[in-house]
């Protein structure tokens, strides 16, 4: 295999629901890649999140595994990204998170060789953006491992990717803020599993727009697949209603089969009601040999059913604000990407919080994948002044707390990455002790809402002097893995070098 430089861009979305892949040419624009559903046929612009163990060690993965869910649930996996965590047990044997993104990434990496004839030598890979340091590394390395060809894989936060498609696509950075000194931005990216957010200032200077972003955020379980849920919740309601058995009663198999198919009827009650609050009447069968019953939705009831998620919705909205010290007035444009932009209770949702009608970016469902497409080209052809970019960022700060309780702030949230910072002289012990805890903390600028990340213990039994000089180093690259590295000068007392060393969660 020749290692020839890649002049090609990829950018990758591995969605909750389903994922995506983009290829650009050199000096081209992005391209969704068609997907092929093996073993079938069919070809679509992204793989929906489903793997099915038929038997042995077969595997399908795709829109042929989505049709196997509500026939066999116990045999299929879907929203693997909301539990890269966990242990899967399918068919008698145990799979990890990375085994089943492995299947997802090998797929979409197949189909971009076979397809468009393209071998991934490196890609830019979205992640919610506040997915901590386990799960960007478990995203990250199973990429690694789908192909002996890849070498490098970059992470990108899916709000700045989702609006880097929207400012490409649109031209978005050449309207009001072009002749305006200064506008602000709010993007919301809400897709199948989760919800991600930012607020970027763009401000015009020497004729060209700068981004910097203000604020980003994530609500890990918000997206179309918890809408699912609530209408499917809603179905089971109505079923019980209708003189059945409520699903607590039922078999454990029985509850999986209702289950999955009540699910699959949500979801396609929420794609056929789209922008339309037109009525439908669904017919829902029941388990083999029970009559079926009919559901009436439409877009006043199915905004009542899922109130409580676009309530949650607004509540990010105001958080993400808070964090970038805005108010909603002081917002110019509002846009909204992701496959759950195009339901009108989101839409409408943000449009009655703001005041004012919100921008749909061109096909939300591949804006994230393009903007990671979009990053990538910027990185291989740093020359392009075509395209509009801007570098990731820190989601939260990062604090120290000083012997005395005193909050030393390290690096604060939107700090780009990569990024490197130095302790000198501002740490040390104030007794003469054995070990120095160096306690690490994330949270707010402003020191609220801090959660512990990691504790360094320096000296290893070591009596330490008072005034010993430490010096911390902070290490953050561009995937936002953090290294904090902790030393004492030259050599303490023995004439040897204290030190520890973790990396910590990804910020």
């Amino acid at each position: 295999m020749t290692d020839q430089p890649q002049t090609f861009a990829v950018g990758i979305d591995f969605g909750t629901t389903n994922s995506t892949i983009c290829l650009c040419p050199p000096d081209g624009r992005p391209a969704v890649v068609p997907i092929r559903q093996l073993p079938d046929d069919q070809t679509l612009p992204w793989l929906p999140g489903f793997i099915y163990f038929p038997s042995g060690r077969k595997v399908i993965v795709g829109q042929a595994a989505r049709r196997y869910y509500h026939l066999k649930p116990h045999r299929t996996v879907r929203s693997v990204k909301r539990d890269l965590d966990r242990v899967f047990t399918v068919g008698g044997r145990t799979y990890s998170g990375a085994d089943l993104v492995l299947f997802i990434t090998r797929h979409l990496l197949r189909e971009c060789r076979e397809t468009a004839g393209a071998i991934v030598r490196e890609a830019v890979l979205t992640v919610p953006a506040t997915f901590g340091h386990r799960e960007r590394r478990t995203l990250r390395e199973a990429l690694l491992e789908t192909s002996r060809s890849i070498r490098k894989v970059y992470l990108l936060d899916e709000p700045l990717a989702a609006f880097m498609a929207h400012a490409n696509d649109t031209g978005v950075l050449t309207g009001p803020a072009g002749g305006a000194a200064r506008e602000h931005v709010l993007i919301a990216d809400m897709g199948g599993g989760t919800t991600d957010l930012a607020v970027l200032r763009l401000e015009n200077a020497g004729g060209r727009t700068h981004i910097s972003p203000l604020a980003v955020w994530s609500h890990l379980s918000l997206g179309g697949d918890d809408f699912d849920r609530f209408v499917a919740q809603d179905i089971a309601v109505a079923r019980a209603e209708a003189g059945r058995m409520a699903l607590e009663r039922l078999t454990d198999s029985e509850r999986k089969f209702l289950w999955a198919r009540f699910v699959t009827i949500a979801e396609d009650i929420k794609v056929r009601l789209g922008s339309s609050p037109r009525r439908l009447e669904v017919t829902v069968d029941g388990l083999p040999g029970e009559a079926s019953f009919v559901v009436a939705m439409d877009g006043e009831r199915y905004g009542r059913v899922t109130r409580p998620l676009t309530d949650a919705f607004l509540e990010s909205i105001r958080y993400v604000l808070e964090r970038g010290n805005m108010l909603p007035e002081d917002i110019g444009r509002v846009i909204l990407t992701g496959g759950m932009s195009r339901a009108a209770v989101v839409r409408g949702a943000a449009e009655a919080f703001f005041g004012r009608p919100a921008e749909l970016s061109p096909d939300p469902e591949s804006a994230v994948a393009r903007g990671a497409c979009y990053y990538h080209a910027s990185l291989l052809r740093p020359d392009r002044d075509d395209i509009e970019t801007l570098r990731p960022v820190m989601t939260r700060a990062l604090f120290l707390r000083m012997q005395g309780g005193r909050m030393l702030r390290v690096l604060p949230s939107c700090q780009p990455v990569p990024a490197r910072t130095t302790l000198s002289h501002l740490v040390s012990p104030i007794n003469r002790c054995q070990a120095l805890r160096l306690p690490f903390y994330q949270g707010n600028d402003d020191g609220s809402e801090l959660a512990s990340i990691v504790t360094l213990t320096l000296g290893a039994g070591r009596a330490m002097r008072p005034g010993s000089p430490v010096t911390v180093e902070v290490d953050v690259d561009e995937n936002k893995m953090i290294a904090i590295t902790a030393r004492t000068g030259p050599a303490d007392a023995a004439g040897q070098a204290l030190h520890s060393t973790a990396t910590v969660w990804g910020l």
